[in-house]
């Protein structure tokens, strides 16, 4: 049980977090970021545990957020690609790919390396505007790459 409410805990604190970033940058007319970060100060690594977002002058730090360390997260689509591991959610509230105009799509992978409980990892989905967690997902392992995305 304390597995489970550790998976669901860290997607919904994700979930939050792109939601507050989303309406950050309404709110301020402009791009606000969303990457991982070594030392919460500024973006840097590939291991989305430590996440901040950024304010659209691209240094002010408005949250940053870690994960239990039990629970690995990882990115998939053009979350990983050409935005080198970022989400920017413009001023319209939408996310796309780092400066250009694509939307952004792609999932962000909660899980925990165990089979107690057998529906070990969520998949938050990012389209656009939309964010949302799909059903628990049965895993037999978790790695740091996101299958099926």
């Amino acid at each position: 049980m304390v597995n489970g409410n550790r998976i669901t805990a860290a997607a919904n604190e994700f979930v939050g977090l792109l939601q507050s970033a989303k309406m950050e940058s309404i709110r301020r007319n402009g791009r606000v970021t969303v990457c991982p970060s070594t030392n919460g100060t500024s973006c840097g690594g590939a291991n989305w545990r430590r996440v901040i977002v950024l304010a659209p002058d691209g240094v002010t730090v408005l949250r940053d957020q870690t994960v239990s360390a039990d629970v690995l997260v990882s990115v998939s689509g053009s979350i990983s690609g050409a935005s080198a591991n970022t989400i920017v959610f413009r001023s319209d509230g939408l996310a796309r790919e780092g400066t250009t105009r694509t939307i952004l799509t792609g999932k962000v992978r909660v899980c925990m390396d165990t089979t107690r409980p057998v529906l070990n990892a969520r998949h938050i989905s990012v389209s656009g505007a939309r964010v949302s967690v799909d059903p628990a997902l049965t895993s037999a392992s978790c790695t740091t790459t996101v299958p099926n995305a």
